[in-house]
């Protein structure tokens, strides 16, 4: 499920970028719909492992980044905890779909390449800090 949400994802990012460049004739949409690919890529890579790792018995997802412990966390870091949750849920297809309507898909590709990358960052920080 995750991998496959996950391509799905990459999928979305690759055909805005085509069909962006097709519409706007500016090679920076690919560029942009591949850096979104990448860090989508990269994060879901992190937390396949991170999961993999973790032998535990219940529902798959319960924390990307949180760990068998998280009350023993500091306060920033369980807070960054629960926004890299937040965001691993990735419900974006109301905000492109709104985005769509108001012919601005544009802005969903630039906060894609942006936001997939600062989230693989912010995984990476949270795994090095938790080993």
């Amino acid at each position: 499920d995750l991998w496959g949400d996950n391509v799905v994802h990459i999928a979305v990012f690759l055909g805005l970028g085509l069909g962006l460049t097709h519409d706007f004739q500016q090679a920076r949409w690919l560029v942009l719909s591949g850096l979104a690919s990448f860090g989508t890529l990269c994060a879901v890579s992190i937390v396949s492992w991170r999961t993999a790792r973790q032998k535990r018995v219940g529902p798959l997802f319960t924390s990307v980044a949180g760990g068998d412990r998280p009350h023993d966390l500091s306060p920033w870091r369980q807070r960054l905890i629960s926004v890299s949750d937040a965001l691993a849920r990735r419900d974006f297809v109301y905000g492109v779909f709104v985005l769509a309507l108001i012919q601005r898909l544009e802005w969903f590709l630039w906060a894609s390449a942006i936001g997939a990358n600062l989230y693989t960052l912010t995984l990476l920080f949270l795994s090095k800090k938790q080993r």
